[in-house]
């Protein structure tokens, strides 16, 4: 997968799947010198775990990475030049740098899995706010009716 300047082409691939465990060997070609290049994984939130230092042969770089559990996550690339300088790649799914949609229980075709459950976190979280949101509108509402909705009796004509 071809990346910004100064990353030329990106890839991973799956070296062995347990359970729901994987190991993943990542690969990244550069085209400046660099003193040290990282590769992060990003979660749902962008947040993940510490980033990992990746091995340098010439301009290609490489590490193998673990995952606790069979997920498409996005990493990014971070190259740190030897003036200290840092330059991040864009997010990139681990299907989009080659590992296989049949890893992670996807189709190819959709990037769907077959029986995916939804989430209950994030259904929790959002019928939250749906709560939250209706509860407003309905104070706002409650309150124009006893402002503006009330007549004063000097307000009523004879």
């Amino acid at each position: 997968m071809q990346l910004q300047a100064p990353f030329v082409a990106a890839e991973a691939s799956a070296l062995q799947v347990d359970g729901d465990r994987v190991w993943i060997e990542v690969g990244v070609e550069t085209t400046r010198t660099a003193s040290t290049v990282l590769v992060r994984a990003l979660g749902p939130d962008d947040q993940g775990p510490d980033p990992v230092a990746m091995e340098q042969s010439g301009t290609r770089w490489t590490a193998r990475i673990f995952l606790p559990r069979r997920s498409d996550i996005r990493l990014t690339f971070e190259h740190i030049d030897p003036e200290g300088f840092s330059f991040v790649s864009r997010p990139a799914a681990l299907i989009e740098l080659g590992v296989d949609a049949a890893v992670f229980g996807l189709d190819a075709a959709s990037g769907v899995g077959p029986d995916v459950a939804p989430d209950p976190i994030g259904d929790s979280n959002r019928s939250r706010w749906l709560w939250l949101a209706l509860g407003l509108a309905a104070s706002a509402a409650a309150l124009l009716l006893v402002t503006f909705g009330r007549t004063r009796p000097d307000d009523v004509a004879p």
